[in-house]
């Protein structure tokens, strides 16, 4: 069972976009649980609240969104 997730932990106020492609299902599952455990919140899709973007590598990034969309939101 995993611990519970601590609102003040060190991701809080990180709100994560996960690109998935190219990421082993657990993996990602493993991350996700952690982040969530160390404060991060996580969205299914990537709006403007979405502080932090996660994916495998660069290429992949800019296969599923535009640079100048994640230029403008200023998603790290």
């Amino acid at each position: 069972e995993s611990p519970p997730r601590d609102p003040n932990g060190m991701f809080s106020g990180m709100v994560v976009f996960f690109v998935g492609t190219g990421v082993m299902s657990l993996r990602l599952q493993i991350w996700k649980r952690k982040l969530l455990q160390m404060g991060a919140i996580f969205n299914d899709r990537f709006t403007g609240n979405v502080t932090h973007v996660f994916a495998k590598d660069a290429n992949l990034l800019l296969e599923k969104f535009d640079k100048e969309l994640l230029i403008r939101t200023k998603a790290k």
